[in-house]
């Protein structure tokens, strides 16, 4: 909707909605995992786009942002290029760990924390 109202760029983050408006104390999940919400974000007419997200992903918004903004400040361009060389190096030495540990020991150590 914002989007149909500004000539800005605008990234759309569809959320897992939940109803709590229920007798019971725990959150309900919609049915669609949160599909309803990335498919009304994805699906904008015509001379409105936007930029869509995953699921829950916030994060990939903000680092788009960030790229946008990037085009024009060099110092986030910086920031940027360290922050993307810096998730590779992660990559690699969980890459060698996976080799060293090997699967069952690697995803069990993962999945205990």
């Amino acid at each position: 909707m914002i989007a149909s109202h500004t000539i800005i760029p605008v990234i759309g983050v569809p959320i897992m909605v939940y109803n709590d408006k229920g007798q019971s104390d725990r959150f309900k999940f919609s049915a669609f995992g949160g599909l309803d919400s990335l498919l009304s974000i994805s699906e904008m007419p015509t001379g409105s786009p936007v930029v869509t997200v995953g699921v829950n992903k916030a994060a990939n918004a903000g680092l788009y942002a960030v790229k946008i903004l990037a085009n024009e400040f060099l110092d986030l361009q910086k920031k940027l290029k360290q922050y993307k060389d810096d998730q590779h190096r992660s990559v690699l030495k969980e890459s060698e760990e996976l080799k060293r540990l090997g699967l069952t020991r690697f995803t069990g150590k993962k999945f205990k924390k």
